[in-house]
């Protein structure tokens, strides 16, 4: 795994990875992961909106330039309440709102290692989060009318923020894309 920065005042990560793949059928886009002591964030006010928005860890987008356009990531936040990560499905359809509402959530601790991958098929996709630390490995199947007729896709990078840019220096660290066959 490399170690991803996200800087003070800025929503991307260095480095930026450019990893575009031949879109093949039934293939599996995975990736691990791990958070450590340095993401815990607080924006210090409870009602700002960014404290429960969800930051993206990364995934894989059917199109080369749009990031919400038939896209499957993994979304995170961290949760001071409990002193845990959050994380859940997050997903683009056509340019439309992120669906994360009703995907389920999972809560972890820094220093867990994680694993998520993507499988897309004709009328939608599977995706799989697993953490043996907390004895996670779930499988959902989402029924979405992706346009999955691209030659290409291409891997997500980590963004931090939704209206704000991150409040403080951290890292964690995160794999290159890996495809294999389901």
């Amino acid at each position: 795994m490399k170690k991803i920065r996200h800087f003070k005042g800025i929503h991307f990560s260095l480095p930026l990875r450019i990893n575009i793949k031949k879109n093949i059928p039934n293939r599996t886009y995975s990736f691990t992961g791990k958070f450590t002591e340095k993401c815990k964030y607080d924006f210090k006010d409870p009602n700002d909106i960014n404290e429960t928005d969800w930051m993206k860890y990364g995934g894989v987008a059917l199109t080369i330039l749009d990031a919400h356009k038939n896209s499957v990531m993994l979304g995170w936040n961290y949760n001071d309440d409990v002193d845990k990560f959050q994380l859940t499905l997050y997903y683009h359809e056509d340019n439309k709102k992120p669906n994360y509402k009703s995907t389920p959530i999972w809560r972890i601790d820094a220093n867990q290692e994680f694993s998520y991958a993507v499988t897309f098929f004709e009328n939608g996709f599977y995706f799989n989060f697993t953490c043996k630390d907390q004895g996670i490995d779930e499988t959902y199947k989402i029924d979405k009318n992706f346009v999955n007729n691209r030659k290409y896709l291409r891997e997500i990078n980590a963004w931090f923020g939704g209206t704000k840019p991150s409040p403080k220096y951290f890292f964690f660290y995160k794999s290159l894309m890996k495809m294999f066959i389901k």
